[in-house]
């Protein structure tokens, strides 16, 4: 075997490594970037579905995603199932739990049942918390204490 042909060899062995490592990486580096420009978008997005179904169902805490789904249009099933990959609903929340006269502004959110599966803290620059979402509908929508 002659130099030149050991040089054609080790570069095409070469270029051979770098297209297989790029076909590998570049799709692994874009669906992470897409998780975390979508993810916050999701939790916020939850939050919505979450008062959504507790405004058409007496205030009650969802059970389960399929709770959720069922008020989810067949169009928008495959958006449902990205959400439900990247978040975190706690289920065994109790929403009569929480003490609404907390004031939010002063002393933070008193709940966390929404957070995201990758274990990032929620970013509220860009979508609101949906923690917040959820705290506020509580709010709103608590019946005031009987005089005694």
């Amino acid at each position: 075997m002659t130099p030149e042909t050991r040089k054609e060899l080790l570069l095409g062995s070469t270029i051979l490594a770098v297209i297989t490592f790029s076909a590998i990486a570049i799709p692994i580096a874009i669906n992470r970037l897409n998780i975390d420009i979508h993810a916050p978008k999701y939790a916020m997005q939850t939050g919505n579905l979450i008062v959504d179904y507790m405004s058409a169902n007496e205030g009650r805490w969802p059970n389960d995603w399929e709770n959720l789904r069922r008020d989810v249009p067949k169009d928008r099933r495959a958006w449902f199932d990205e959400v439900r990959e990247n978040v975190d609903i706690d289920f065994d929340f109790d929403p009569t739990s929480i003490d609404i006269s907390i004031d939010r502004q002063l002393e933070g959110v008193p709940i966390k049942p929404i957070s995201l599966k990758n274990g990032k803290v929620l970013d509220h620059q860009a979508y609101p918390d949906p923690n917040v979402i959820i705290f506020d509908y509580l709010k709103r929508t608590a019946k005031p204490e009987s005089s005694k």
